[in-house]
């Protein structure tokens, strides 16, 4: 039963005599809300005396975190009570009984995407209904399973074909202590069964379906209905099978980036791991594999272009694994990758040139595709050849001939190619001379007076005393000490732009 979104509103007598009252003896402090939810079964029915219902709540950001949440006291309680502070939260309800009796659902929606937001004021209280609906069970055991072959049983929809069809799974294994009984809770429906390993624990056993075969397609629907439990007995997963090859870029290279083999069975299920990533070495293996089963490997990568085992560009072409055994891996050869060209560098943006002293510092930003591209390295450019390369968004162009003018552009390039040039820059090295600043030429024994902090150019001068006895000198202040003749040097260093400065000043004490 969908429940409609509202909000019941209730006060206390005290709380409304305060308000006619109108007192104020300080701030007023928002109320915590009340939720208080009564449960029951389809059809109004009565919960499940195993049941323990569960109510959490959560923000209604996109990451709906959690902020509050309450279980029953005891199994087969039917009203929970949560109080929270005003604000706006979806609601989740839940079973948390092993298994549980009852499904998982969202405030006025059963899943996730419909949850509806609930405004909860001060002082407020929201009193909904939920029915619940009532789940069938499955179960079976695991015999061999241990810490170190930890097994997962999953259930999918048998009317929807492949990894779509999940409906729900279940690892019986708990912090490395083996457990071997499982369960599932489903709602009422036809399921397919599958047994796998746990992801990354260990691949000696190979995924298969119940009734121990290798295809979904050749495993018995199970019904699963309400009071009805199924139990499927015990199930031995068969030991794995393995294949292993060598991966390498263009002309023998190295690849680069992440690269992965991935098999892929007839049913769309990828093997255990479902990745393997290639070594360094561009070596690979792939375990977990069931020896009755077909699989296609594809190739994929961050910056090559996907490729099938056997060279296949698609999938449909795809040569499936010939000659998978226990216990005698499959040498799948060597296999040469192309590079996805669209991931070349595009053309560095917004150049820009800032002329030096026989010099030009190139400025830019990266190319459009930078995200998404191999590492990248740049080179600026001259009209008369000379270059500067970086990995950064700047370099300078030295050995250039002060008062002629330049162009410049700029490339980027990875392993992939070398993309286009950036826009073209002009800019003409010169090396002009410092202009002195002005100074003050008296001073007032026992006064201060200020020193100017750049020279007429631009550049940031430093300040020293010639003759102490008379004045002295911080920063770029100078004060006088005793009448008489203070000098003053100014000292400004070389740069891109200008040459170095040093020059003396005399200033008059009186």
């Amino acid at each position: 039963m969908k429940i409609p979104a509202r909000r019941i509103v209730t006060a206390t007598a005290a709380a409304f005599a305060l308000g006619l009252a109108g007192l104020s003896a300080g701030p007023a402090q928002a109320a915590d809300g009340t939720i208080t939810v009564t449960f029951t079964g389809p059809a109004s029915a009565a919960i499940d005396g195993a049941a323990q219902l569960c109510m959490d709540a959560y923000d209604t950001g996109e990451d709906r975190n959690f902020l509050s949440g309450v279980c029953a006291g005891t199994p087969g309680d039917s009203t929970l009570t949560l109080n929270v502070s005003p604000g706006d939260y979806t609601l989740n309800f839940f079973d948390s009984a092993s298994p549980e009796h009852y499904a998982s659902q969202w405030y006025d929606g059963a899943d996730y995407s419909a949850a509806q937001t609930v405004t909860i004021g001060s002082g407020e209280t929201l009193t909904p209904a939920v029915e619940l609906a009532e789940l069938g069970t499955v179960s079976g055991s695991v015999p061999q399973n241990s810490p170190e072959t930890p097994i997962c049983i999953t259930a999918y929809d048998a009317s929807t074909p492949g990894p779509d069809g999940y409906a729900r799974r279940d690892c019986p294994d708990t912090e490395d202590i083996p457990a071997t009984s499982w369960t599932l809770a489903l709602p009422p429906g036809s399921y397919k069964i599958r047994y796998s390993q746990q992801q990354d624990t260990g691949f000696e056993l190979a995924a298969d379906w119940n009734g121990g075969v290798a295809k979904e397609s050749d495993s018995a629907a199970v019904p699963i209905a309400i009071d009805t439990p199924v139990a499927l007995g015990a199930h031995n997963l068969p030991d794995a099978a393995e294949a292993y090859g060598h991966v390498e870029g263009p002309g023998g290279a190295t690849p680069v980036g992440y690269v992965s083999a991935e098999a892929k069975d007839s049913d769309g299920f990828y093997y255990t791991s479902t990745s393997t990533e290639v070594g360094p070495d561009g070596n690979y293996r792939l375990e977990g594999l069931n020896p009755n089963a077909t699989y296609t490997v594809d190739f994929y990568s961050d910056y090559f272009e996907i490729q099938w085992y056997n060279g296949k560009s698609n999938e449909q072409d795809a040569n499936p694994l010939a000659g998978l055994a226990v216990g005698t891996p499959l040498n799948l050869g060597n296999t040469t990758l192309s590079y996805d060209t669209s991931l070349a560098p595009t053309a560095p943006r917004s150049a820009r040139a800032i002329a030096g002293n026989t010099s030009t510092q190139l400025v830019w930003d990266p190319p459009q595709n930078s995200d998404v591209t191999a590492p990248i390295t740049y080179t600026a450019t001259a009209s008369n050849g000379r270059t500067c390369s970086t990995t950064g968004l700047n370099c300078t162009i030295t050995g250039l001939t002060n008062d002629t003018a330049y162009s410049f552009s700029v490339t980027a390039r990875n392993v992939i190619g070398t993309g286009p040039a950036s826009n073209a820059v002009s800019a003409t090295p010169t090396g002009a001379n410092q202009n002195g600043p002005k100074v003050v030429s008296k001073v007032k024994v026992g006064r201060t007076a200020k020193l100017p902090r750049a020279t007429a150019s631009g550049a940031k001068i430093s300040w020293k005393s010639k003759t102490k006895k008379t004045c002295t000198v911080k920063g770029n202040t100078v004060k006088g000490k005793k009448t008489g003749k203070c000098k003053v040097q100014a000292l400004a260093p070389k740069t891109d732009t200008l040459n170095s400065f040093s020059a003396v000043y005399p200033i008059k004490i009186k």
